[in-house]
Parts: structure tokens; C-alpha cells; sequence
């Protein structure tokens, strides 16, 4: 998967900052490290990690030096328009933290040569109710993780390092409870989160 996106960063000239959190085994790890070494228009930043995404990404917090920001696996792909829209709605909203476009899920045939066999709409709400719990609650009726969104960095930062650390999850044995739904319905009920037009990511 590192590859396939690595390239496809590259072949769109992507200009942001791609902060890699790797937990793969050391030899892995040192293969990515000198394939990453490859691209050298790109602007990287690859640190190891041995805990899941979420907590991942609390370890390194420290790391974001963007004003934007946003949190993905290694299988999404964003699409840069909607990247630009996304920080020119925040720009002019400033009470709104984070800003979501349509997302997409590929479904792939791997016995086929047409790859594709379906396309769905990851429809996600926006959550701008004034009422906190109520938009915890909405976000139960209908979970979608929001760490994909745009988020303003200062706002995201802060409720990295507000959730719970590792110490006080790891028996835990659920990573979509932690990574997910814990940490979306941190997020969801200390910010106010816009479904805007434009496509994001797939």
C-alpha cells in the first residue's frame, strides 16, 4: 500500500507533508525508510510507531507543524481540490474546526481484470449542533469516523493529547473501539464539523 500512494503523491506533485507513522518490523521498516529516500520532490517525514493509528499519531503530535490537518490509512487517497476547497471553506468559517467533502469506498474484484466491482458513498454527518451530547449522540446513530476530515491542527493536536494513552487502553483487545469510536465521539463532541461540496478522498 506504501508504495501505490507514495507514487501517487508524487505523480500529483502533492506539496503538503506527508508524516508516515510506520509500525511495520524493523526489516520492513528499513526497506520503506530507502524506498522513501526516493522521492525527493516529496516533503516526508517517517517515524516508527508501535501503536495503533490513533495512538500513533498522539505519540507524534509534537510532529504537526502544519495549520491543517488530517489522519488516514495507507489505502486512502485524497483527491487535492478538495483538499483546497476544504482549507478555503475553514479559512473564511472560523468557527467550524474541521470540514468533510463526499468520500468514497472502492469495493475491488481481484479475479477480474476490471478491478473495480463497486463504488459506495461513506456518507458521514456534520455535526454543528450547539448541544454537545446531542451530537455525540447523532454520532452513534450513524458512526462514521471524522479523522479523515480537514481539521484545523491546533484543534485536532489538542484532543490527541487530551485522549487516553496507551497505558490505559492496551487490554483493550478492540482497535475499532479505541482508534474509532472512542476517539470520533472525542472529536465529535468538542468540535463543530461542516459536510461541504467537493470531493475529499477515496
Amino acid at each position: 500500500f506504501l508504495k501505490k500512494i507514495i507514487k501517487y503523491y508524487n505523480d500529483i506533485s502533492f506539496k503538503g507533508v506527508l508524516l508516515i507513522l510506520d509500525s511495520s518490523t524493523d526489516e520492513t521498516y528499513k526497506i520503506q525508510k530507502e524506498f522513501l529516500k526516493n522521492f525527493t520532490s516529496l516533503n516526508i517525514d517517517h517515524y516508527y510507531s508501535e501503536y495503533t493509528p490513533v495512538l500513533a499519531a498522539k505519540e507524534h503530535a509534537n510532529r504537526i507543524n502544519t495549520s491543517y490537518v488530517t489522519l488516514i490509512g495507507d489505502d486512502d487517497y485524497y483527491i487535492i481540490n478538495g483538499i483546497d476547497i476544504s482549507i478555503s471553506f475553514l479559512n473564511r468559517n472560523h468557527l467550524i474546526d474541521s470540514v468533510r467533502g463526499k468520500s468514497f469506498l472502492i469495493e475491488l474484484n481481484i479475479n477480474s481484470k476490471n478491478n473495480i466491482k463497486n463504488i459506495y458513498n461513506y456518507d458521514c454527518n456534520e455535526y454543528i449542533e450547539r448541544d454537545s451530547l446531542k451530537r455525540v449522540i447523532k454520532f452513534f446513530n450513524h458512526p462514521r469516523a471524522v479523522t479523515a476530515n480537514v481539521w484545523r491542527s491546533n484543534v485536532f493536536i489538542k484532543l490527541l493529547n487530551e485522549f487516553i494513552s496507551h497505558k490505559d487502553i492496551h487490554l483493550c483487545p478492540d482497535r475499532y473501539f479505541y482508534d474509532e469510536l472512542l476517539f470520533t465521539s472525542m472529536l465529535v463532541a468538542n468540535s463543530k464539523i461542516k459536510n461541504i461540496p467537493g470531493n475529499l478522498f477515496v
